[in-house]
């Protein structure tokens, strides 16, 4: 047997080792999790957000069905409500046609009419046209993450967005939320956790070799007694 040729000493540090594979993989699994459902909570927020907004669009529809009022002012009274919807205090709604155009946009209301399928973010993503691919795919909704200044900088962050087609009017509406604090707080618990493991494994160091050194020593001087 392999394990019958190490020494004692040799044993406990591959316990050591043992150990300390145990706690990366737990460190890890641990993050992994804890980011999967810090994004689910994200996306249930901004999900909420974009079906409100559908709500209300529909509800404008029913009037035009209705001859309550036009397609058209039915559209220009929800982008009035669209632009002035906010969250968190400061993230906003965007809509855009099928070919990019924008049709609101409550972060930048001058970019209202201008095509913006061919914007790309540092990474090479272009942002409206995968939202516009996702939505072709499922027009019900879905999740796109890109990077967006955040207002007030020219800094690209990463952002998690939801957007969902407004059948009856062939447009989609959306919103985002940025996620660097998700990463941070993971990266700080990482960071922590490796700390508290050091210190856990450097006492299992001190221990073991204080064992070994336990054991093998009255071994030896009964070996040379012998």
């Amino acid at each position: 047997m392999g394990l019958d040729r190490l020494s004692f000493a040799q044993k406990i540090a591959l316990i050591i080792l043992l150990a300390a594979i145990a706690m990366i993989t737990q460190i890890a699994a641990t993050v992994w999790l804890e980011r999967q459902q810090l994004y689910k909570e994200r996306t249930r927020e901004i999900q909420s957000v974009v079906e409100m907004s559908i709500s209300g669009a529909l509800a404008y529809e029913a009037r035009v069905k209705n001859g309550e009022m036009s397609r058209e002012e039915a559209i220009s009274s929800w982008e009035k409500t669209s632009v002035s919807t906010r969250f968190r205090g400061v993230e906003y709604l965007f809509a855009y046609t099928l070919s990019g155009i924008n049709v609101v946009h409550g972060g930048k209301p001058s970019l209202k009419g201008k095509d913006m399928s061919g914007v790309t973010d540092p990474n090479g993503v272009k942002i409206i046209q995968d939202m516009v691919d996702l939505l072709k795919k499922d027009p019900t909704g879905g999740t796109s993450q890109y990077m967006w200044p955040k207002a007030g900088s020219e800094v690209p962050q990463p952002k998690l967005s939801y957007v969902a087609m407004i059948e009856p009017w062939q447009i989609f509406v959306g919103t985002g939320i940025y996620t660097d604090d998700i990463d941070a707080a993971l990266i700080n618990y990482a960071m922590r956790s490796a700390g508290f493991s050091a210190v856990a494994l450097l006492i299992m160091v001190a221990a073991g070799l204080a064992i070994a050194r336990g054991m093998t020593r009255p071994m030896e001087l009964l070996r040379n007694a012998m």
